[in-house]
C-alpha cells in the first residue's frame, strides 16, 4: 500500500548532490566502477521491472510545509521497495473563467496522461474501433461531475485525445475532441450507464497503438483506454443498441 506523509522533512532543503537526488527519485548512483557497460546492462534490466502505483493525494495544502514524504510497503518479506520518497504539493490554479483557459489548464494533465503506461481509472471508460479511422468510448455516466441546470437538465464538460504511437511510443498523430454532455429533463445521469463518444483519427502506417484518454473538466478525473491497430475492435463493450447516449 501506499501512504502519504505530511510535514515530511525536505530533503532538498540543504546541500543537494547526486547522491541526494538519485535515492529520493527512486534511482541510484554508481561510483568507483569502471565496468560502465556492466552498470548500463544492469540499469537497464532493472528499469524492465517495476509496478505502476497511483493514489489521490491529500488535498490539504500546507504552504509552510510543501514536500510531502510518500512510503510504499509490500507484504512480501525480504524484498527492498525502491522508489522516490516524496513530492512536493502544488496549490490548485484558480478555477478557469473560459473554455480557452479550462483548455489550458488540462494541457499538462493530458499531455502526461497520453503518453504514460499508467491506466487511469477516475473515469471508468471502455474503448472500440469501428471503421478504418473511427472510435467509440463509452465512459461511465456515474463517474462524471453533472451540474443541475435551472431548466432541469444536467451538463457535463468533457475533454477527450485519442493518440496513434509507433512501436517506441512516440506520438504520431492526435486527435482532440471537447464534449458537452446533456441529459434532458425527463431523465437523471443515474438512469444511463454509459455517455458515449464518437472520436475521428487518422492513425498512420507506422503506428502500433492507439491511447486514448478522457479528462473530466470540472473534477479533472481522467479515464484512460488503449489497445493495438491490428485490432478490429478494443474491449468488449456495449454497443449503440443500448441505452447509452450518443454525444
Amino acid at each position: 500500500f501506499t501512504a502519504e506523509v505530511s510535514n515530511a522533512r525536505d530533503p532538498f532543503e540543504s546541500t543537494i548532490s547526486f547522491n541526494s537526488i538519485a535515492p529520493q527519485t527512486g534511482g541510484t548512483t554508481i561510483s568507483m566502477n569502471n565496468a560502465i557497460d556492466e552498470e548500463i546492462e544492469n540499469s537497464l534490466h532493472r528499469g524492465l521491472l517495476y509496478y505502476s502505483l497511483s493514489f489521490v493525494p491529500s488535498p490539504i495544502a500546507d504552504p509552510e510545509h510543501p514536500y510531502r514524504g510518500i512510503t510504499v510497503k509490500v507484504n512480501r518479506p525480504g524484498v527492498q521497495v525502491i522508489t522516490r520518497k516524496g513530492y512536493y504539493a502544488i496549490s490548485s490554479p484558480p478555477p478557469a473563467h473560459t473554455v480557452r483557459e479550462n483548455l489550458r489548464a488540462a494541457g499538462f494533465d493530458i499531455g502526461t496522461a497520453i503518453t504514460s503506461r499508467i491506466s487511469f481509472t477516475g473515469l471508468g471508460m471502455l474503448a472500440g474501433r469501428y471503421g478504418s479511422d473511427q472510435y467509440l468510448l463509452q465512459v461511465n455516466t456515474g463517474d462524471i461531475d453533472w451540474e443541475a441546470e435551472t431548466d432541469g437538465t444536467a451538463t457535463a464538460h468533457l475533454l477527450a485525445v485519442a493518440v496513434a504511437l509507433d512501436a517506441k511510443g512516440k506520438p504520431l498523430d492526435k486527435a482532440v475532441q471537447e464534449i458537452n454532455a446533456r441529459v434532458p429533463p425527463d431523465k437523471s445521469p443515474d438512469s444511463i450507464p454509459f455517455t458515449t463518444i464518437h472520436i475521428t483519427l487518422a492513425v498512420p502506417k507506422a503506428a502500433e497503438t492507439i491511447r486514448i484518454v478522457v479528462r473530466d473538466m470540472r473534477t479533472g478525473r481522467m479515464g484512460s483506454a488503449g489497445f493495438n491497430v491490428s485490432e478490429d475492435q478494443g474491449p468488449a463493450m456495449q454497443t449503440k443498441n443500448n441505452k447509452s447516449r450518443k454525444q
